[in-house]
C-alpha cells in the first residue's frame, strides 16, 4: 500500500499520538483535558476517513511499512478508547459537581431577592 491510503494511516497516528500526549500531558487538571478535547473534531475526521482507503486494498497486498502504520493505528484506536472512556466519567462527575454548585448559587440567589423584598417593604 502507498499513496493515499498510507498517508491517511500516517496522519491519522499522528493526529492521534499528539492527541493522546496532550491528554497525558493535562492528567493534572480537568480544564487543561477538556482544552485538549478541541482536537477531537480534526482527529475524528482522520480516523474515519482511514476505514474506507484501507478497506479497498486487501492486507496482504500490503508492504511492511503499511502493516506497521495499521498496527499502530489499531493500537492507538484502543488507547483513544480508553482515555476517552475514563474522561467521560471524569466529566459526567465534574457534570454532577457544577449542577450543585448551581443549585447552592440559586439558592443563594433566591435568599438575596427575599432579603431585598422584606427590606425595600419595611
Amino acid at each position: 500500500m502507498t499513496g493515499e491510503p498510507l498517508e491517511a494511516l500516517r496522519q491519522a497516528n499522528h493526529l492521534a499520538g499528539k492527541f493522546l500526549a496532550r491528554l497525558r500531558d493535562s492528567a493534572l487538571g480537568r480544564t487543561e483535558a477538556v482544552t485538549a478535547l478541541g482536537g477531537l473534531e480534526v482527529l475524528g475526521e482522520a480516523l474515519t476517513r482511514v476505514g474506507p482507503l484501507v478497506a479497498a486494498q486487501p492486507v496482504t497486498e500490503w508492504g511492511p511499512a503499511a502493516r506497521s502504520e495499521l498496527a499502530q493505528y489499531v493500537e492507538n484506536l484502543r488507547r483513544l478508547r480508553e482515555v476517552l472512556e475514563a474522561l467521560q466519567e471524569d466529566l459526567a462527575g465534574r457534570r454532577s459537581e457544577l449542577a450543585a454548585r448551581l443549585q447552592r448559587a440559586q439558592a443563594v440567589l433566591e435568599w438575596a431577592r427575599s432579603v431585598q423584598q422584606t427590606l425595600g417593604s419595611g
